[in-house]
């Protein structure tokens, strides 16, 4: 396989524009993640498990996380207020 030397520069240019961009293995949300996006996050889980919980006949403590959820919620959206 043969190759022109222009599709050769551009295929360089590209490699080389991601190691210059500081490309790495992990997700960008990892890194990126602040409070309010934390707090979602949070919040959404705790809907989760409060829900999962409530199906496996525990709803007292479902009763409990969900109001922790929507606590976290209602912090989550005071966040976002400037």
């Amino acid at each position: 396989m043969n190759m022109s030397p222009a599709s050769a520069a551009i295929d360089a240019v590209s490699v080389a524009g991601l190691e210059a961009a500081g490309a790495t293995l992990t997700p960008a949300v990892v890194g990126s993640m602040g409070l309010t996006d934390l707090l979602a996050w949070v919040a959404i889980a705790a809907f989760l498990v409060a829900l999962i919980l409530r199906w496996q006949g525990v709803p007292e403590p479902a009763r409990h996380l969900a109001m922790g959820a929507w606590l976290t919620f209602g912090v989550f959206w005071l966040t976002m207020v400037p």
